[in-house]
């Protein structure tokens, strides 16, 4: 089900980090791009922002999306040591395969897949570092990093990883690792610097 849900990379170096979740949208104020997805029925706030105009005016154009359960495509991201997402895209109940679809996104529900440079090994976890992909010799516009809790034995600084993994309350837990080979955008040395 991985294969007809997620992305797949057009190249064995691409980037990319990209979940679903199941929750209500709760701005800091009024038409606000910032504020919290309640998840677990509410008992996880994790901080959000809504990323593009097209997603922004779909989603105040329909009133009940602070009041029920939506499903939501985010980029989750590290951000002082918290858990933290933005809205890349909110599924619409009123397409004409919803039916089908719904099947699909319910078994994806808090499923990340984590494609980037491993930047720190920590005890039992891994920081990958993502980045914007670009052409060669170009530099990406943005840049984060995500940490992943769970088995990291065998991996190092500088490895190029496929990650998916599972949402747990505010972290994200590791399911399974790729080491994908002669992927070599970031060295090792330039990891360790930042």
């Amino acid at each position: 089900m991985r294969s007809q849900f997620w992305y797949e990379p057009n190249s064995p170096g691409e980037y990319q980090a990209l979940g679903l979740v199941k929750a209500v949208w709760f701005p800091k104020g009024e038409k606000s791009t910032t504020g919290w997805l309640l998840c677990d029925q509410g008992c996880c706030q994790i901080e959000s922002s809504i990323l593009g105009k097209e997603t922004r005016e779909f989603m105040y154009s329909h009133p009940d999306i602070s009041k029920t359960l939506n499903y939501f495509n985010v980029y989750p991201r590290t951000t002082e040591g918290q858990l933290t997402f933005q809205v890349k895209m909110l599924h619409n109940t009123n397409a004409s395969n919803w039916s089908s679809w719904l099947t699909e996104l319910e078994a994806n529900i808090d499923r990340f897949r984590i494609r980037g440079t491993i930047r720190r090994v920590l005890n039992e976890a891994l920081v990958i570092h993502v980045q914007q992909n670009v052409k060669p010799n170009k530099t990406p516009n943005f840049q984060f990093e995500v940490e992943l809790k769970g088995e990291v034995d065998g991996f190092s600084i500088g490895q190029f990883v496929e990650v998916f993994a599972l949402r747990t309350f505010y972290a994200l837990e590791i399911e399974s690792v790729e080491l994908i080979e002669g992927v070599q955008d970031l060295s090792k040395a330039w990891a360790r610097a930042r």
